[in-house]
């Protein structure tokens, strides 16, 4: 059962947080406060991305200079789930997004 059904509010859900952009998406929410359920393939690099974040307890996020004044920060992992079961990503999450990067 969801969070949601359950009550406790929604659970995002990220496919692929060993992408440059998954990982930013996952650490954004994070970030923020919401419930994150992060993803990542059962490859050497996706289980080498969940180790570092697991082993740091969270993610380094940088920010460039920009007009919105946000500052690079650790965001720690808190109670987010990261890993490699899809089962529990489409489980425990109530909407689940894929960080697609865009090429122009």
């Amino acid at each position: 059962m969801s969070a949601a059904a359950s009550g406790e509010g929604p659970v995002v859900g990220i496919h692929g947080i060993s992408s440059q952009t998954g990982m930013a998406l996952f650490a954004d929410l994070v970030g923020r406060g919401l419930r994150v359920v992060g993803y990542a393939r059962d490859t050497p690099h996706g289980r080498s991305v969940v180790d570092a974040i697991r082993s740091r307890g969270g993610i380094r996020l940088e920010r460039p200079p920009n007009l919105n004044d946000e500052v690079s920060r650790e965001v720690p992992l808190g109670d987010a789930w990261i890993g490699h079961d899809a089962k529990v990503l489409v489980e425990r999450a109530d909407i689940i997004l894929l960080p697609i990067p865009s090429h122009h």
